[in-house]
């Protein structure tokens, strides 16, 4: 017998969307769009779980789930644009930008033993991976500029990367002081303060991050050579350098994006 899931959701759009991922993920729908129809069927469907949305048209996600709470003992997840106008008669509050995955996860959770602990240990080994995605993401922003600013200063009228469409120099000064400012033109090493002031992108930090994803990194010396310079506060490095270090990290890049 399939699992049955009341959702409660008064907008079309995220109705819609949350009941395909969870039909695609083998569960029973039942959709309701305020708070009436949502306590209606919780009497007559007794979904196993809920999923509410807070602002409803006749009332709110918390008056809900305390009338809910009051009658029948089932899990009760929140969703909705910011988590914190959630009480505690909701077992897990989320927000609206949640992705797919953590979705089903949040699902997951909702039974077990203890769905706010069980989703907050999801949510701390995502967040170790999303902090490693965006200093990767960072890193390739701040090696971006320094290759191009190197560029500039060599006084190139134009550079191609991995094969992309060549980048002229009005185009390359452009970025580079969209990334760090006018300054940076004249001393391109001057780029990575960034390494200096963000915690999380530090060279180190960027090196585990990138050796994590891809371990092969640990046995190639010319990366691993550029973040020991960077770590000592060696910031002139080559254009080649510069270029081969942003290549190997965009690759990892590449790759997580197509993972989703």
């Amino acid at each position: 017998m399939a699992i049955k899931i009341l959702l409660v959701e008064d907008t079309k759009e995220y109705r819609d969307k949350y009941t395909a991922w969870l039909s695609e993920m083998g569960y029973t729908v039942i959709a309701a769009k305020n708070v009436r129809e949502g306590l209606e069927a919780v009497g007559r469907e007794m979904p196993d779980a809920i999923i509410t949305d807070h602002g409803l048209p006749d009332g709110n996600g918390n008056d809900f789930a305390k009338a809910v709470k009051d009658e029948y003992k089932v899990s009760i997840a929140g969703i909705s644009t910011a988590s914190d106008v959630f009480s505690s008669d909701i077992d897990i509050p989320e927000t609206k930008d949640i992705s797919k995955e953590g979705f089903g996860k949040l699902v997951e959770s909702l039974f077990s033993g203890n769905p706010a602990a069980k989703y907050q240990e999801y949510k701390a080994s995502r967040s170790l991976e999303t902090d490693d995605r965006n200093t990767l993401l960072a890193a390739s922003i701040t090696f971006q500029g320094h290759y191009l600013a190197t560029a500039l200063r060599a006084g190139l009228e134009e550079i191609a990367v991995d094969g992309q469409v060549e980048i002229s120099k009005a185009d390359m000064a452009a970025i580079v002081k969209n990334i760090g400012g006018t300054s940076h033109i004249g001393e391109p090493s001057s780029i990575f303060h960034f390494f200096e002031e963000e915690e999380t992108c530090r060279p180190s930090r960027i090196y585990e991050a990138a050796c994590k994803a891809n371990p092969a990194l640990r046995e190639d010396r010319r990366f691993s050579g550029v973040f020991e310079r960077l770590g000592n506060k060696d910031y002139a490095l080559s254009l080649e350098d510069s270029i081969y270090a942003v290549r190997k990290i965009n690759e990892i890049n590449k790759r997580e994006d197509l993972k989703g």
